[in-house]
């Protein structure tokens, strides 16, 4: 399989990212703009029907999320969700950082107000999120990207995420102070 194979009319691909049995993520510019993206999609010309649920649900969940909380800046923006053939193409922001997966190994070696940069990115993410009664069920080093250089931290795939009425951020007595 070609990675053109699976790229949206008017999206140029700069890079591979991610590969899986599952899922296919490449770095691309729009065409007419220059505009950095992210393509994530499936890496079966012919996803099963739960996989495309999952795309499905992905957006519908960024997008509600971009609607009720603003465009966070600690939370993946999602642009648009396309198909190709029969892939879906979930087409996101891409603000130049790398999985924390790829940090771990030097992530003791980076600066300690680097790792702290990282650690509030992380807990800013969860919060804007459990505000909102997401449960994203997958927060890892390979779902949290990191821009070193700008300082931006966001949380990504939320395929498998959840609504939760029963979960809600309680305020306590220390909120206050």
């Amino acid at each position: 399989m070609s990675v053109y194979d699976c790229v949206p009319p008017g999206y140029i691909v700069a890079a591979e990212v991610y590969r899986s049995t599952r899922t296919l993520v490449l770095r691309a510019q729009r065409a007419d703009t220059g505009a950095a993206v992210v393509l994530k999609t499936t890496a079966e010309a012919m996803p099963p029907a739960a996989l495309m649920q999952r795309y499905d649900h992905e957006w519908n969940l960024l997008s509600s999320l971009a609607a009720q909380a603003g465009e966070c800046s600690s939370i993946i923006c999602a642009h648009e969700l396309t198909r190709v053939g029969h892939r879906p193409v979930l087409i996101v922001e891409d603000f130049g950082g790398q999985a924390l997966r790829h940090l771990v190994a030097s992530y003791t070696h980076l600066p300690l107000t680097e790792r702290l940069v990282i650690a509030i990115g992380i807990l800013d993410a969860l919060e804007v999120i459990h505000a909102h009664n997401i449960l994203h069920k997958d927060v890892n080093p390979s779902n949290i990207v990191v821009n070193r250089t700008t300082g931006q931290v966001k949380l990504i795939d939320f395929g498998i995420a959840v609504r939760s009425r029963r979960f809600a951020v309680r305020h306590t007595a220390t909120d206050m102070f």
